[in-house]
């Protein structure tokens, strides 16, 4: 058993030098910083948000990261901190795999496609396959996350959807980075680029119908295989993917 932390958007984006507040919290314990959760931030644009008033802001996909959001990328990379891209908007996310010469992960997200549609009130929430693909390419891991309403759009599947469509939306996630990023990464690079996001944190509105807390993990396990993913592979996405991001960016 063992536990990182990290800094989500707000604050901890705003304002004031980037390399300051940066080494602060790598000298609190500070592993990876998310550039947005629920608001924009000095540093870049939201995505998505659950706030009630926020939700139908005028949303900008192609809102680049400020000059400010620049110098956090650097000074995350000096101060050994991981970028996370899942709250930002997708020109913010191309921005930071763009700048970030160390790994970016979207340690707690969704990949629109694979829910099945992209044009709901949650599809904002979810990543791009371009956004997927740029994070991957940076030899980043990509968090799922296990939310039914992140998972599908078919109604018959929410709120209770399976944790067979958490794995089906896995399996597709390695299958469009095995295809897009092979010729850089190698061959079955997609099962590198995963590591489980969850987002079991109280603030989904519900999880899939077979779990009842994380002692379920296990039938992840099973659903995994079913679907024809490696046992190699979801043992890289229960710790090993991550731990390799982390030793990189350190």
């Amino acid at each position: 058993m063992g536990r990182s932390s990290g800094f989500t958007g707000g604050p901890s984006c705003c304002c004031g030098s980037a390399t300051r507040t940066t080494g602060y919290k790598r000298e609190h314990g500070a592993v990876y910083l998310t550039l947005n959760h629920q608001t924009d931030t000095d540093a870049s644009a939201n995505g998505w948000s659950f706030l009630p008033w926020d939700r139908d802001a005028d949303r900008t996909e192609d809102k680049p990261m400020s000059e400010f959001g620049e110098r956090v990328v650097a000074a995350c990379n000096e101060a050994g901190v991981i970028i996370d891209v899942s709250h930002t908007n997708s020109r913010g996310m191309l921005d930071a795999c763009r700048l970030s010469k160390t790994p970016v992960i979207a340690s707690h997200t969704a990949l629109r496609t694979a829910r099945g549609g992209t044009d709901d009130k949650f599809a904002p929430r979810g990543i791009t396959e371009e956004c997927a693909v740029a994070v991957a390419a940076t030899g980043g891991v990509l968090g799922p996350v296990l939310c039914p309403e992140f998972l599908s759009t078919k109604p018959g599947q929410m709120p209770g959807a399976s944790l067979a469509a958490g794995a089906r939306h896995i399996a597709a996630w390695i299958a469009l980075v095995n295809r897009e990023c092979s010729a850089k990464l190698g061959p079955n690079c997609g099962e590198g680029a995963i590591a489980l996001g969850t987002d079991f944190d109280g603030w989904i509105p519900s999880i899939p119908q077979e779990k009842e807390d994380i002692s379920y993990m296990p039938l992840l396990t099973y659903f995994l295989l079913e679907a024809g993913v490696s046992e190699e592979a979801v043992k890289g996405m229960y710790g090993e993917n991550f731990l390799r991001v982390w030793s990189q960016a350190a």
